[in-house]
């Protein structure tokens, strides 16, 4: 699914970039070339976020995996990944990897998420986080964890 939204947002891009460019040339700096533009550089910065997001909540997962695999199945180990949905599902993904799926789910439904709880959770209790660099690095910058336990 992640690499399909690439692969949409490049050919659009693409195809944005080229209409853009042939409205420039045609009738210069006009509200048809400066929507072209605004639409190009839309999906590109959605392709670019959705790959530094999924290479972020990668990492959020082979770091809960070692951890559950180590631990085994603790409140207290999941509670740094409860922030999003997208952390959320790693934390689904590795406990199925170790057969604690059922644990894990009934946990996350005993804390309260729902299916449609997709905003991170500092966002819903201050919309202006996103403004902050701490947000975005937390976020989109999770630094590199290598496997302790399992080497695939």
């Amino acid at each position: 699914m992640l690499h399909g939204t690439v692969l949409f947002s490049v050919f659009s891009t693409v195809f944005y970039i080229d209409s853009a460019y042939e409205s420039f040339l045609i009738s210069g700096l006009s509200i048809k070339t400066l929507v072209w533009s605004y639409l190009s550089s839309f999906f590109v910065s959605v392709s670019v976020i959705a790959e530094i997001d999924a290479y972020g909540r990668y990492q959020n997962y082979k770091q809960i995996k070692d951890l559950m695999h180590h631990y085994g199945f603790d409140r207290r180990l999941l509670e740094p990944f409860m922030n999003s949905r997208c952390q959320r599902k790693a934390i689904i993904v590795a406990a199925n990897d170790l057969k604690l799926r059922a644990e894990v789910k009934n946990y996350i439904r005993i804390s309260g998420y729902k299916w449609y709880h997709i905003l991170p959770d500092a966002f819903i209790k201050n919309p202006m986080v996103i403004l902050t660099k701490i947000f975005w690095k937390s976020i989109l910058f999770t630094k590199y964890y290598r496997f302790k336990s399992f080497y695939w």
